[in-house]
């Protein structure tokens, strides 16, 4: 199957998991599908979609409610340099 149908089904699992599995398994699709693919933008829209559904204001981070997209972005720059270092060694 060509890379677009794999892209296409993942940006589908992400966000079906989203909705229906819990966070977790959310989180590492989300690890899994940044290595895996080049700009995997899908994970912003989806675990903003996850705040929008379940968050709540957390106290401890100042009544900030976007933890989950914060941790996107987090994860997203983190599986970057990871890829860059990685592929710099080969």
């Amino acid at each position: 199957m060509p890379v677009v149908t794999w892209r296409i089904a993942a940006g589908i699992g992400i966000f079906l998991s989203a909705f229906w599995l819990p966070f977790w398994v959310t989180v590492v699709l989300a690890v899994f599908f940044l290595y895996q693919f080049d700009s995997f933008y899908e994970v912003f829209p989806a675990f903003l979609l996850v705040d929008l559904l379940y968050a709540s204001k957390e106290v401890r981070f100042f009544d900030f409610s976007l933890i989950a997209f914060s941790l996107a972005f987090l994860l997203y720059i983190s599986m970057y340099f990871l890829k860059r270092t990685l592929l710099a060694k080969q």
